[in-house]
């Protein structure tokens, strides 16, 4: 539809204006695209900024697609700000157009500091629009790793992709990267009672963890004896999207969600043994109430006489 609309529109003219070249080679959106503007239809435009490598090169068909991407961008992120810390449209010859109006970066390094050789794909990036992998072009998730811009600390983010296709051919992929920091502080909150909650990713690996509920039974040492592989495994073999099983390894009892798209696994694992320490102190209060039982119908038997044969003396037997 968006496509479709650009009939009557100069898309040279417009496309150099919002996506100028930077100089290097490359085109990046104009500053005053993320820092707010009235558009020339007196709508306001924020929020947006764009890297687009080998933009000197590209064709009329493929400045028409980024125009008509920058439109759903912006509208779709506008009506959905809040929800998600950014909203792009990305294809695989290494360019983005991006609605993030609240990132603390300000989208700086896409359009400003990336270098002109920049290659923004990600590992699994081939994965998610693979044709042959993502037959029915369903949305799918990296698992957890770090921004594309940065090359060392915690892995924190999961970029998500809904390829886009005009029959067979990728034309390119909606998208989002989620921050996981506040998602999995709110998710692993409320531990249940003598358990925890954790996040694995799809190869068994521990993503995050919550708090212990205080008082629980499952200790450190107690996670530590936790087979993650094993459990994934066996989880994933299951057909359901949710469950409770026996951990066939330890005395825990798990409870699972599978969280879709991504391939990880939501899991709170309970120690058993407060069941155990449940029905031992049912069994040793029942004991106490027996020996007490016991012991009072012994006390009352020394004092319940049975009554014998009555005897009577002869009339005139004088006892001396």
């Amino acid at each position: 539809l968006r496509l479709a609309n650009l009939d009557r529109v100069d898309v040279e003219a417009e496309f150099n204006r919002l996506f100028p070249l930077f100089g290097d080679g490359t085109r990046r959106s104009a500053p005053e695209l993320f820092e707010g503007i009235a558009d020339t239809d007196g709508d306001y435009v924020y929020g947006i900024g764009a890297y687009l490598g080998d933009g000197e090169n590209m064709s009329l068909a493929q400045k028409r697609r980024y125009l008509a991407a920058f439109h759903a961008v912006r509208s779709v992120g506008e009506a959905h700000q809040g929800q998600f810390s950014s909203l792009y449209y990305f294809t695989h010859d290494r360019r983005v157009l991006m609605f993030a109006p609240e990132r603390p970066d300000r989208l700086e390094f896409y359009r400003i500091t990336a270098p002109a050789d920049f290659d923004l794909r990600g590992d699994e990036d081939g994965d998610l629009i693979n044709l042959e992998l993502n037959p029915l072009s369903e949305m799918q998730c990296t698992r957890l790793s770090r921004f594309v811009y940065e090359e060392g600390g915690e892995r924190a983010a999961s970029a998500c992709r809904l390829p886009m296709r005009f029959g067979r051919e990728f034309i390119g992929a909606f998208g989002t990267s989620i921050v996981m920091d506040d998602y999995l502080a709110a998710a692993l909150d409320l531990p249940p009672a003598h358990g925890v909650n954790m996040l694995f990713d799809r190869d068994g690996n521990l993503i995050s963890r919550g708090e212990r509920n205080s008082g629980e039974y499952l200790s450190e040492r107690d996670e530590v004896t936790i087979n993650s592989v094993g459990l994934i495994n066996y989880i994933n073999d299951s057909p359901e999207a949710y469950g409770v099983f026996r951990d066939p390894g330890s005395s825990n009892l798990i409870a699972f969600i599978k969280v879709v798209r991504t391939g990880w696994y939501f899991v709170s694992i309970i120690q058993d043994r407060s069941m155990a320490d449940r029905a031992r102190s049912w069994s040793q209060s029942l004991m106490w109430a027996v020996f007490a039982l016991s012991l009072i119908i012994a006390v009352l038997r020394r004092f319940v006489k049975q009554p014998g044969p009555v005897q009577s003396r002869p009339r005139d037997q004088v006892v001396s």
